[in-house]
């Protein structure tokens, strides 16, 4: 997409610095003086969920990716727009915070405030209008998710997911109605290749046996 020049500061940005290929995210499309290319969404939070993967592998900080990007993995693809994250640690290491600030990602102090039931296993950071949560484990279960995680292959790169189990389960205890899709669209493309016994084990512990049987019908 371009978007056309008008007489404002992206103009004047433009006369001065006419031969600079890219800044600010924008990329200078030289071909037609007076616009620029824009990245696409997408393009830009995988850009930044990459930088993360790699500040908690230089930490040697144990994660996994959640939420919707991890439906890359195992479910149906879909448009997000906040990059979600799962840490082995008892608290969010001040290393990682400080790494995260580096690379622009600043702690959500409105959303912290406003958030006190969560937040002492869930940090919110923001880089413009992109939320990244960083989260703890919370029950046995996120133990046990560890135990299984898996390395997939995503865009060239081999990133750490939950499996389809552990990601069902998860979404199925959120139980918001778009994670109730999102299980459902894992069952569609996993359906017969999951283990029910362990599916079953933990929806017993965790209370969503009911929650369980509706995706899997």
């Amino acid at each position: 997409m371009t978007v056309s020049l008008y007489p404002n500061c992206l103009w004047i940005w433009w006369k001065r610095f006419r031969h600079a290929r890219s800044s600010f995210g924008f990329k200078t499309d030289l071909s037609q003086p007076g616009k620029f290319t824009l990245p696409s969404p997408g393009a830009v939070l995988k850009r930044q969920l990459f930088q993360i993967v790699d500040a908690l592998n230089e930490l040697q900080l144990p994660y996994m990716v959640i939420g919707a990007f991890a439906l890359a993995a195992w479910g149906r693809p879909r448009a997000t727009l906040d990059i979600d994250f799962m840490i082995q640690t008892a608290t969010v290491p001040e290393a990682l915070s400080n790494r995260l600030e580096e690379l622009g990602f600043h702690f959500d102090e409105m959303w912290n405030r406003y958030n006190p039931m969560v937040r002492d296993f869930h940090r919110r950071f923001r880089s413009g209008r992109t939320p990244v949560d960083v989260m703890l484990r919370r029950d046995e279960h996120d133990a046990a998710a560890f135990a299984r995680r898996r390395k997939k292959r995503f865009n060239e790169r081999y990133l750490w997911f939950p499996s389809a189990e552990d990601l069902l389960l998860q979404k199925l205890k959120v139980g918001r109605p778009q994670d109730l899709v999102d299980a459902e669209s894992i069952v569609s493309r996993m359906r017969g290749k999951m283990d029910r016994r362990y599916l079953a084990h933990w929806a017993n512990r965790l209370g969503i046996r009911a929650e369980l049987a509706h995706v899997l019908r």
